[in-house]
């Protein structure tokens, strides 16, 4: 059996058998990783630090036919905070849900996990999470290769000004002179349009700065939501969590 090693964070936990879990990693060296970590539910594991939520650890692990195994951890940082407060768990858990959803066992992007770690870490001290979230969202489709057009008309190519629509179809902004021959599934202001370049261009440790009124918010929050059912075909159990919070 050939054993590995490979730092990863913590993206998602389930129950397996008895008190076996299965955890999935997103790891720098092997990009997402499912494992069985055995005696979690005992008291004592050994394993049990790195199957906490955003945890990032060394992982030393067996291949296995279908799934490796956990057998010894060393966590670099429990990003504790991130499940001290239930609004950045949430954003925190929307993040770790796209990234499980949006790629495969054993195909590493180093460029994905360094992303990952960075909008996790400015989130562990954000008093306004969600920007962060959104930025990360924008990355990670920017990386696949779909990512929404918001620099130029999708229809004429033309620098789009004033209010402007979005078309999930056409997977980005249309201009006001093409709205009325380009079916547009959502309307955008103004701030919008320049916050989500803001989001884009900036820094993420300045990302949770970006003030947006709640009339944004709810553009941004929808445009997203739109692409991604679109062009990816999920739906993402966090987005309703966050919704029931009203956050």
């Amino acid at each position: 059996m050939q054993t590995y090693t490979a730092t990863g964070m913590t993206l998602l936990v389930r129950k397996y058998k008895g008190s076996e879990r299965i955890a999935t990693f997103y790891s720098r060296e092997r990009g997402k990783i499912e494992a069985v970590a055995k005696g979690i539910g005992k008291p004592g594991s050994t394993l049990a630090p790195a199957v906490e939520m955003f945890a990032l650890s060394k992982l030393f692990l067996a291949e296995g036919r279908e799934l490796d195994r956990l057998t010894q951890c060393e966590v670099v940082d429990s990003f504790y905070e991130l499940r001290q407060d239930m609004t950045r768990y949430g954003h925190a858990s929307y993040i770790a849900e796209l990234v499980v959803k949006t790629t495969e066992v054993g195909e590493a992007n180093e460029g994905l996990f360094e992303a990952l770690t960075e909008a996790l870490q400015a989130m562990r001290t954000a008093d306004q999470p969600e920007p962060i979230a959104w930025a990360f969202t924008l990355t990670l489709l920017d990386m696949l290769g779909i990512g929404p057009a918001t620099e130029a008309c999708v229809s004429c190519g033309a620098h789009p000004v004033g209010d402007v629509g979005y078309s999930p179809q056409e997977g980005g902004v249309i201009c006001g002179k093409c709205r009325p021959v380009v079916a547009a599934g959502l309307n955008l202001g103004p701030p919008t349009l320049a916050a989500l370049r803001g989001l884009r261009s900036f820094p993420i440790v300045r990302v949770a700065r970006i003030a947006v009124g709640p009339p944004t918010a709810r553009e941004i929050r929808r445009l997203l939501q739109m692409h991604i059912g679109y062009h990816l075909g999920i739906e993402l159990k966090s987005q309703a969590f966050l919704e029931k919070m009203g956050v």
